[in-house]
């Protein structure tokens, strides 16, 4: 290596001054002193603090655990005279001596508290307390506590016991009657010992109780006898103060804690000597300055050893260095120790670094006129400018953008693009980019050329120049026509949202993969019951019955996409309830995923009310077809019965046709009353109804229901007082007792009971809504209930039908239904409950009446029959018509038949005033039996008007009958019944 000149060689003395390596050396001696001294300060407070800090906490746990402890002992005192009080042995315990082991065998002993009984005077009964009997124990007469304590509960404290002379707690409560008091006792003087002997826990820790208000000491660990019942005024406990550390009642200085006991307003309060406290702290202290004192001495010895073998070899290397400066070569020779030859090598590697810096920066160069290019080329608007808001670059991007040329805008504020509402964003964006800080992409608005207002993405970054002169580069998209898309969709999506949350029926969204419910409106949270979170932790396999939800699984697996689907479904409410639910569900994008969109819409009621409209329509076609067959079949009837009639009045009664005839009779007999059963359901027959008192019809029927129902069947008879009369046909209300009374013998094959009960009931609104035809308003209660076999589900949905039995060829079928048919024309409600082997009960109410209870009608006595007026009997029944004329012919009456209305006016026509009665029947073809009573009446007001049928179809026809304004006969009627009748109408004069 060539030797350098002195010229080439650096002026030392030009130098700056700087310190050696051992200087530094020391200063860093120096900080490290200077941070252990720290540490020993920070050590000193921190152990103070920490043992403070845990003294606190032990206190807290102390002074909860000590009010949970006394807060027990109320609680036991409490309960203890409460339940002695109200037992029924107290009053004996308090007159017998005996009795008083037996009253607190149920309480035991305890070693802070006792109860005595006392007499009202104050003497003791009994008592808790072991040695002296009772009657030798002190009274409490004349203590204000016993005279209050006769009255009512009293808690008193402190209280000095009269058997102990102890400062106690008391707890007292009279008993029922007044005969005697329940007094507990809790020791207070030893209460305090007590807590510490529990929860001190080897700490010199003082407990103290004191009463809610703060004003007096009820109990304290240290010289309670001295101290329990003093006041606190004027010391750190009295009332309004508060604060951890504070001096206890003798003047040291403790940390306390404190806490409220339950079931009380007391307060006990837990104290840290601070003192000891602060003396398991010292230790703690001194264990850790023996730590940094050791620390701080390994430190000294370190940082003697690395400066012997760092500093001296560094040395040799500055000299190498300096030697080979002058030198044409550009590396330095890698020699000496392992630190200076890594250090030469760190030095050589800088030279090659420098070398290919300066590639680095020409490619760099290559690679800015690129990126300038991309910069000419982009479509976004891409803007330098300085800290100070000036613009430096401006690229073609920008000139669409905004509108302004490079040209216009180069050297100008950056404010020409910024609106006025803005320039404090920009001031705050310049600011953060002085700072070297990169912002995060944001939107904001800028002002184009003419003012127009552009809606712009915006990605600033600050850039550091050669020079190392920070500016800004922004990069500017317009975003416009993004916002105005995305508004509408806002619009359009909160459209959606809006009606979906609204909409009156219940709706949700789920996924058809997992099931689970994604979305639901307000309808379905108040439908079902569940709250949102709780719909959006369920599937709506949640919802389902157990048994439906593998039909639920099915269809939703066989549902394709874009595919609608509907259906009535059984839903299960939060409560419990089981809904029917007609849903109907469609394919959606729900957050970029498919889903299934779901009505839903509670159909229980409507299902309820259309099954009750069948039933109903089912009762009213099957009534209609029973009283079309019930008026073809009377018409038979009529025939049988009349022509027997007849016949028997010529035959010996003794006679064997005489018997046939009798048989003949019979049987058409029991043909009317099966039809009389038809009409009675269909609602078709006559009825005569008068107020009448339910009760007393029952009673009246009691006595055949023994005889009906047998023996091993018990009747159980259970009326109401003061029940409302019902409007009924009497005899009808009788059948439907007598119809029930037999079915529920049926289901009793082995005995039972049956219960008949009567009540006074107001159906609301609410029971009139479920069950169709019903009014609200009173009705009164028929209730008859048996302990049967009762019926199954299909036995009960068709137990009214007619004919339905299940009594095999014994059964008509049709008692039931006549017991429906006569509460339904009635203008009442018959309902059934029952189940298999739980008996069965028929509910039916009738209508309330405000109407005075009107007698049973007495029997019409049988008079004269015969007569010689003439009648106009019309009859379309070409077998009845001759058989009826010739009846009433037998009983002297001159007849003139018509088959019909028409018919009927022309011989009323011809014959004039000398008519004296009409039987017409009542249906007929053309002209009915009620118009053609109409206008021959109104031509002979004096004419006597009966009707006749095997049902009358005609409702004023029914109701003028109903309301005895019409005379009328059923079908089917033998002569004499016929005659009576007609007798009976033409002896009463006309009204009008």
């Amino acid at each position: 290596m060539a030797d350098s000149s002195p010229q080439d060689q650096p002026d030392l003395a030009a130098r700056p001054r700087r310190l050696p390596l051992q200087a530094y050396f020391a200063l860093l001696v120096a900080l490290f002193f200077a941070a252990a001294a720290t540490a020993t300060v920070y050590v000193h407070l921190q152990t103070r603090h920490d043992a403070r800090h845990d003294a606190v906490a032990e206190a807290r746990f102390a002074a909860a655990a000590g009010a949970r402890q006394v807060g027990g002992e109320l609680t036991a005192i409490r309960a203890a005279v409460g339940q002695l009080a109200a037992s029924p042995q107290l009053k004996n315990g308090v007159a017998d001596a005996n009795g008083c082991s037996l009253l607190y065998s149920r309480t035991g002993p305890d070693d802070l508290s006792h109860i005595d009984i006392l007499r009202p005077d104050g003497t003791v009964a009994c008592s808790s307390r072991s040695g002296p009997r009772p009657g030798t124990l002190a009274g409490y007469a004349g203590e204000a506590w016993v005279r209050r304590a006769g009255k009512g509960p009293v808690t008193a404290a402190p209280v000095v016991d009269r058997a102990t002379g102890k400062k106690v707690a008391i707890q007292a409560r009279p008993a029922p009657g007044g005969h005697a008091i329940v007094a507990g006792f809790l020791d207070l003087e030893e209460l305090g010992p007590d807590l510490a002997s529990r929860y001190a826990g080897g700490h010199p820790v003082e407990f103290l109780a004191t009463s809610g208000d703060g004003r007096t000491v009820l109990a304290r660990s240290r010289d309670a006898r001295r101290w329990v019942g003093a006041p606190l005024a004027g010391t750190p406990f009295a009332a309004g103060r508060d604060g951890v550390r504070r001096r206890d009642l003798d003047g040291n200085e403790r940390l306390y804690a404190t806490s409220a006991i339950p079931g009380s307003d007391w307060r006990v309060y837990a104290g840290e000597d601070e003192s000891a406290v602060l003396v398991s702290g010292r230790t703690l202290e001194r264990r850790e300055l023996a730590i940094i004192l050791a620390g701080l001495v390994a430190f000294l010895l370190v940082a003697l050893f690395v400066y012997r073998r760092v500093a001296k070899p560094i040395a040799r290397l500055g000299e190498s260095v300096r030697s080979a400066s002058g030198a044409t070569p550009q590396t330095v020779a890698v020699e000496g120790p392992t630190e200076v030859a890594a250090l030469a090598e760190d030095i050589n590697g800088l030279i090659a670094s420098v070398d290919r810096e300066l590639a680095e920066r020409r490619r760099a160069e290559g690679e800015a006129q690129s990126l300038a290019s991309i910069v000419e080329a982009s479509g976004d608007a891409i803007i330098g400018k300085t800290l100070d808001g000036t613009i430096t670059s401006w690229n073609p991007g920008a000139e669409r953008m905004y509108g302004y040329m490079a040209a216009e805008v180069v050297g100008s504020s950056i404010d020409v693009i910024v609106p006025p509402e803005k320039r404090r964003e920009l001031a705050e964006i310049l600011a953060r980019l002085g700072a070297g800080e990169d912002l995060p992409p944001f939107e904001t608005q800028r002002v184009g050329k003419g003012g127009r207002t552009i809606d712009v993405s915006l990605n600033v970054s600050a850039v550091r120049g050669p020079d190392g002169t920070i500016f800004g580069s922004a990069i500017g998209r317009d975003i416009g026509k993004r916002k105005r898309v995305e508004e509408q969709l806002r619009r359009s999506e909160e459209s959606y949202r809006l009606l979906f949350e609204r909409h009156p029926g219940p709706m949700w969204v789920f996924d058809p993969e997992t099931l689970r419910f994604l979305a639901v409106n307000e309808t379905a949270i108040r439908t079902y019951g569940y709250s949102r979170e709780e719909f959006l932790a369920m599937t709506v396999a949640d919802i389902r019955p157990e048994e439906d939800r593998a039909d639920l699984l099915r269809t939703v697996a066989e549902l394709e996409h874009g595919q609608a689907s509907g259906g009535t479904w059984r839903h299960v409410k939060k409560d419990g309830a089981v809904i029917d639910a007609q849903v109907s569900s469609h394919s959606i994008d729900f957050g970029g995923r498919p889903a299934r969109l779901v009505l839903s819409q509670d159909v229980t009621e409507q299902r309820r009310l259309e099954e009750q409209l069948l039933q109903a329509r089912k009762m009213e076609a099957i009534g209609s077809l029973a009283g079309g067959i019930a008026h073809d079949f009377n018409n038979i009837l009529m025939i049988i019965r009349t022509s027997g009639a007849l016949l028997r009045r010529r035959l010996d009664e003794e006679g064997v046709d005489a018997q046939l005839v009798h048989q003949i009779d019979d049987a058409a007999e029991r043909g009317a009353e099966m039809t009389h059963q038809l009409l009675a359901f269909s609602r078709q027959q006559v009825l005569r109804p008068q107020v009448t008192d339910l009760n007393a019809v029952v009673e009246d029927t009691l006595g055949l229901l023994h005889r009906l129902i047998g023996e091993d069947i018990a009747i159980r008879w259970d009326p109401a007082g003061d029940l409302h009369p019902i409007v009924v046909d009497r005899s009808q209300l009788v059948q439907v007792i007598l119809n029930l009374a037999v079915n529920a013998r049926d289901a009793m094959k082995n005995g039972g009971t049956l219960t008949i009960r009567t009540a006074g009931v107001e159906l609301d609104e609410i029971y009139a809504g479920e069950q169709a035809g019903i009014e609200p308003g009173p009705y009164v209660l028929l209730q008859v209930t048996d302990t049967g076999t009762g019926m199954d589900e299909d036995t009960r949905s068709r137990a009214f039908d007619p004919f339905f039995t299940t009594k095999g060829e014994g059964g008509t079928g049709l008692g039931l239904a006549t017991v429906y048919g006569i509460v339904k024309q009635s203008g009442g409600h018959i309902w059934l409950y029952s189940e298999p082997g739980m008996g069965t009960t028929f509910k039916a109410y009738f209508p309330a009446s405000g109407a005075a209870v009107q007698p049973p009608a007495a029997p019409v006595p049988a008079g004269v029959l015969e007569g010689d007026e003439t009648i106009l009997f019309v009859e379309d029944e070409e077998a009845v018509r001759p058989l009826v004329a010739h009846a009433l012919g037998s009983y002297g009456y001159t007849v003139l038949s018509a088959g019909n209305g028409a018919e009927a006016m022309e011989i009323a026509g011809r014959n004039g005033d000398s008519i004296d009665l009409l039987l017409t029947d009542v249906v007929m073809p053309g002209m009915n039996g009620r118009e053609l009573a109409e206008r021959l009446v109104e031509r002979n007001p004096a004419l006597h008007v009966i009707y006749t049928s095997g049902y009358p179809a005609d409702t004023i026809v029914r109701h003028g009958i109903a309301e005895g304004r019409a005379d009328f006969i059923e079908k089917p009627y033998l002569p004499d019944e016929l005659a009576q009748k007609v007798r009976a109408a033409l002896d009463r004069r006309p009204e009008g």
